[in-house]
């Protein structure tokens, strides 16, 4: 009984657990500087090296005290984190908080000096030559300009000069042989220019500079000989129905598109609608023709073979009319394989002077945006040349 009291005694006299400790401050580390070595970026990258376990958050103070810059894990903080720059003493101080909520004390403050360049009254940078020519297929461009000997110029994304640094150069190299700038796939870049020497900046270019890289290809077009087959015209127009956003039509002997030939084309609009024609040529004995457009870039479509199979036995008609579909009104298209100038009638036998189109060329013609009804047309004011659209 006395040696249980005594257990008892001994048991409730025993000191109770110790206080978790907290972890220890963190140690910050950020880039040497000093008032007359100061840092002149516009970011850096701050380290914090404290127990793994634990969340650190970074204050712009010397105590730790007022709002957290950010919060991070310490393994975070151990790689480094990067910060914005301000002009002036860049104070840091960092507290470490564990998985139960208890903090550290608060770690030693650190300083950056940084002194950013100041933006003067000097001219900016003045681009005289951007190759190759925009929109391209090419992965860089190179702008070449001039700007006052010395100082470094410096391209930027984005407008004035507050995006991404893209590419420098020194004043002589960007003067004799240019900067090259990269381009992202298939996308349009606005580009800026400014120059900077010692802790001085240049005015930013007030033109914003637009690059483009384009590397996906026109789809392949869709068009038709005008007159169609089986007329036998030696001289006929292709009608497009689709240019996209192509700038140039290639259209050649054969159905591989080689050699391209380059042919002029015109379009023409009417009710909200647009259609595109190849000038006429000489279309020949050829049978197949390989129609290719070609954008701005130099990318080329897939060729498409369009058919010239001609009956010999018909004779060519004066004049060829089509009407054209353009919602509540129709678009009106000639082509003559006589001489003489083409007009529009709206009474059968062409009878007196009808309607004056817009010529395309000597011999093919265009009248927009006309009543949906029967339409005809003729040549040199011939009434014997009458022909309707079919």
């Amino acid at each position: 009984m006395r040696g249980l009291q005594l257990l008892l005694l001994v048991t409730a006299c025993s000191p109770p657990p110790a206080a978790p400790a907290p972890p220890p401050a963190p140690a910050l580390e950020v880039p040497p500087s000093s008032a007359s070595q100061p840092l002149t970026s516009r970011r850096f990258t701050v380290r914090a090296s404290t127990r793994s376990d634990t969340v650190v958050r970074l204050f712009v103070s010397l105590d730790c005290s007022g709002p957290e810059l950010r919060r991070d894990t310490a393994v975070e903080l151990e790689r480094g984190v990067e910060v914005e720059s301000v002009h002036g003493k860049n104070v840091f101080s960092a507290v470490a908080v564990d998985p139960t909520g208890l903090p550290s004390p608060c770690s030693a403050p650190v300083t950056v000096e940084v002194r950013l360049p100041m933006r003067g009254s000097f001219s900016a940078p003045q681009v005289l030559r951007v190759s190759p020519p925009m929109p391209t297929r090419e992965r860089t461009a190179t702008l070449q300009g001039t700007t006052q000997q010395g100082w470094t110029v410096r391209v930027w994304g984005g407008r004035e000069c507050q995006g991404p640094l893209l590419a420098s150069t020194d004043a002589a190299t960007f003067q004799r042989q240019g900067v090259e700038v990269p381009l992202p796939p298939n996308r349009k870049l606005e580009v800026t220019l400014d120059a900077e020497l010692s802790a001085t900046q240049t005015l930013c270019n007030g033109p914003v500079l637009l690059l483009e890289n384009d590397e996906v290809p026109p789809l392949a077009p869709r068009g038709r000989f005008f007159p169609p087959p089986p007329w036998p015209n030696a001289e006929k127009a292709v009608v497009l129905e689709d240019l996209q956003d192509a700038r140039f039509v290639s259209l050649s002997a054969g159905d591989t598109c080689t050699p391209s030939t380059l042919v002029p084309v015109r379009t023409f609009c009417g009710g909200g609608v647009c259609q595109t024609v190849v000038l006429p040529l000489i279309v020949g004995s050829a049978t197949t023709w390989g129609l290719q457009l070609i954008d701005g870039a130099g990318n080329r479509s897939a060729c498409t073979p369009i058919s010239n199979d001609v009956d010999p036995r018909l004779e060519a008609p004066p004049v060829y009319l089509e009407a054209l579909d353009a919602g509540i009104s129709l678009n009106l298209l000639a082509i003559s394989s006589v001489p003489g100038p083409i007009e529009f009638h709206a009474i059968p036998g062409c009878p007196g002077t009808g309607v004056v189109p817009t010529s395309l060329a000597a011999n093919l013609a265009v009248l927009t945006e006309q009543l949906r009804q029967r339409w005809f047309a003729s040549v040199g004011r011939d009434a014997g040349t009458c022909a309707a659209a079919p």
